[in-house]
């Protein structure tokens, strides 16, 4: 029977003795059990918010959309300890900067999909995978001669990677890079 290996050094630095009644029967207590690791719960339903950067790839006329910001949200039914799915919205601002001409904003709403690699412990790397529908508004022009151009909804994916770290019972933060 194995020890734990703190209990074993105890024992060997004499800090847990056993009783003088064990040794003048001869008999070995039993061994302290062994320490068992924290358990951090993967709850059935989760709420999953982002905040982050976003890099838009697309281009009004010659002028390209400055770097924005991004908020998400979505809920995740969580079927087994290794998948999840559920509803989400991404939206996304590129605002006018000073010497620029262009700006704009996206709406990114669709079903998300996680692929998760380990099916307990702190952390928990997934993959992810989203299919929805996705509108992009962009302006071009400087002050009362801003003009509008919309997009019409278009079918749009998002993969992504990422890995959440527990940082309590119930909570969790970690990084992801995606890309839609």
């Amino acid at each position: 029977i194995s020890q734990h290996p703190s209990t074993r050094s105890a024992r060997r630095r004499g800090l847990l003795r056993p009783p003088l009644a064990f040794l003048a029967l001869g008999v070995e207590p039993a061994p302290l059990p062994l320490l068992e690791e924290r358990e951090y719960l993967r709850p059935s339903l989760e709420l999953v918010s982002s905040v982050g950067a976003g890099v838009p790839a697309a281009r009004h006329g010659d002028a390209s959309l400055p770097a924005g910001s991004e908020l998400g949200l979505h809920g995740l039914y969580r079927a087994t300890p290794y998948f999840a799915f559920g509803p989400g919205l991404r939206v996304n601002a590129f605002p006018f900067l000073p010497g620029r001409e262009t700006g704009g904003s996206a709406i990114f709403a669709a079903v998300f999909g996680r692929v998760y690699f380990q099916e307990r412990g702190a952390d928990d790397p997934y993959f992810e995978l989203a299919l929805g529908l996705s509108s992009l508004k962009t302006s071009r022009g400087s002050g009362a001669q801003r003009s509008r151009d919309e997009s019409e909804l278009s079918p749009t994916a998002r993969a992504a990677i990422g890995i959440d770290f527990s940082v309590g019972r119930r909570a969790r933060l970690g990084p992801s890079v995606g890309y839609t």
